[in-house]
């Protein structure tokens, strides 16, 4: 292998998803979801509410240059800390189900995974998500046993491309970045934070890659989506 560690980007890069958190339905069914549990609020409220906290919550951040807020503290604030911490994960997780339009990891990635592994090097998650999502959807993909460590940016406040984000994860994994190279299908994202510790990056564009990303370079560009030519650059 040409590297020892390879760190994953995960939505639009392991797994396709698409999601849609200003559709009608998803505010009505949540407004009737959290009445069963003691908890009245219109609908058109709660989403102005939920997009007015979290902007809110990372402009009141200035240890960290990209900030992460947890989606759970938004959601404990709209509910007036009415609901338990169980209900919360319970409420989150119905939330993204019902914006979740289509979630299927790409054609090529488990045999990826595996062989990475089979040859002795570590795969490691480093996502901009959040963990009352994103765990239980690794779950349902099966994807867990194929990593070795996963970092999600919800759990720490802080995402990619910060520093600091990058730096818990290499403190923790006890990684040599010089030896480590990042995949994933955003240049601002993926690619240039990687190279303030010297990782290199394979970069894939996938449909929801940002569009007109500016001209860049790295150890390879797969521009057509295809997962499996990511096995000619290991």
């Amino acid at each position: 292998m040409k590297y020892e560690n390879y760190v994953f980007d995960l939505y639009g890069t392991l797994i396709d998803i698409r999601t849609d958190e200003d559709q009608d339905e998803l505010w009505q069914k949540s407004a009737i979801w959290l009445e069963k549990k003691g908890v009245n609020i219109e609908p058109d409220v709660m989403r102005i509410q939920y997009h007015e906290i979290i902007e809110r919550k990372r402009a009141g951040r200035r240890d960290v240059r990209y900030p992460e807020v947890s989606v759970l503290k938004v959601f404990d604030e709209i509910c007036a800390g009415k609901l338990s911490e169980r209900e919360l994960k319970e409420y989150a997780w119905y939330f993204r189900q019902e914006s979740t339009l289509k979630l299927q990891l790409y054609d090529g990635i488990i045999e990826l995974l595996e062989y990475i592994r089979n040859n002795g090097a570590k795969t490691i998650l480093l996502s901009n998500a959040q963990a009352c999502f994103t765990m239980p959807e690794l779950k349902k993909l099966d994807l867990l046993k194929y990593l070795d460590h996963v970092f999600i940016s919800s759990d720490y406040g802080v995402c990619k491309p910060d520093e600091a984000f990058w730096k818990i994860m290499i403190d923790r994994t006890k990684i040599d970045p010089h030896k480590t190279v990042m995949i994933g299908n955003d240049y601002f994202s993926d690619i240039s934070g990687a190279r303030a510790f010297g990782v290199k990056g394979i970069y894939i564009h996938q449909d929801i890659s940002p569009q007109n990303e500016p001209e860049f370079t790295c150890e390879a560009k797969i521009m057509d989506g295809n997962v499996r030519k990511i096995a000619e650059y290991l």
